[in-house]
């Protein structure tokens, strides 16, 4: 359950920074607002939602949300909730920005001085494995936040954990569900995870999802020589970014959440393949149940 200020703040989102950070395709009509590309007449304001003049419908983003991706109530709250950038000073959630948000400094939050609770969230709650989290944790993937305890997420230029953090995401390690992107993170890198030479890519929308879907192979008994890469959301970005480092990339394994948005991953990145002239295969690959921790966790209740 949510607390009627974290509905509000939902309620108060700027859709358009919102969707835009989703990687809805979005088109420009004045300073003050956009339009969906999919859906023109369904006009959009940072402060005032949406409103879908061929339909008669319009709202907060809430409702756009249970209204395009027929979600429940519950469900598009924390869609909102989840894509909140996580900054002490940040009013993401309840005014538009005046200035680029790409131009806030990006610093990781200050590490704890060990990494259990983390640990045991990820391997106890999420049922991640043990080693590929001892793993993530020993190149500085992953880590525990000291003031949050929330678990840390790093995305690396170039994706060498040896060089420079250029991205994190964070991820709430109690009962109350928290998740968002430390601010000023440079949205072209991602959470990444096996080989850079590889020419399969697997894309996924959170960290979780990834190590959860490597944990499933792991248990399978099967190899995993390809590159992970997480998207976190459905922003196509990062995805674009890796490819154009590696051109090398044949095949692609859309992994994102067996729901609408997800769905609409898949049919962007195809759209954008084409478009571009990408002579590479895109496959869609969800997990069975929402999302590959869900499979995970179902998966070890019927061991």
């Amino acid at each position: 359950m949510y607390t009627k200020e974290e509905i509000q703040s939902a309620k108060d989102v700027n859709l358009v920074e919102l969707l835009q950070d989703l990687g809805y395709p979005l088109k420009k009509i004045t300073a003050r607002e956009y339009a969906l590309v999919e859906h023109d007449s369904c006009k959009l304001s940072p402060t005032k939602g949406f409103y879908w003049h061929s339909r008669g419908i319009g709202g907060n983003a809430i409702d756009f949300f249970m209204l395009l991706e027929n979600k429940t109530f519950m469900e598009a709250v924390e869609l909102i909730l989840s894509r909140q950038r996580t900054s002490i000073n940040s009013n993401f959630a309840t005014k538009c920005r005046e200035a680029d948000p790409a131009f806030s400094p990006f610093v990781l939050p200050v590490a704890h001085w060990n990494n259990n609770r983390v640990i045991d969230y990820l391997t106890k709650t999420r049922k991640l494995d043990p080693d590929i989290v001892q793993y993530c944790i020993e190149k500085k993937l992953i880590y525990e936040s000291a003031d949050t305890h929330n678990a840390v997420f790093v995305g690396f230029a170039g994706y060498d954990s040896s060089g420079k953090p250029a991205c994190a995401f964070q991820r709430g390690t109690t009962a109350k569900r928290f998740a968002g992107d430390v601010t000023g993170s440079n949205k072209e890198y991602g959470f990444f995870l096996g080989n850079q030479c590889s020419d399969t890519l697997h894309l996924f929308e959170s960290p979780i999802d990834l190590i959860s879907y490597l944990t499933l192979e792991k248990l399978a008994g099967r190899k995993c020589p390809d590159a992970y890469l997480s998207l976190s959301g459905i922003s196509l970005k990062a995805f674009q970014a890796y490819y154009h480092m590696h051109p090398s990339v044949q095949l692609v394994y859309v992994r994102s959440d067996n729901d609408n948005a997800g769905h609409n991953a898949y049919i962007r990145l195809l759209k954008y393949a084409e478009e571009g002239g990408i002579g590479i295969s895109i496959l869609p690959a969800y997990p069975r149940c929402k999302d590959y921790n869900d499979d995970l966790i179902a998966f070890k209740k019927n061991l």
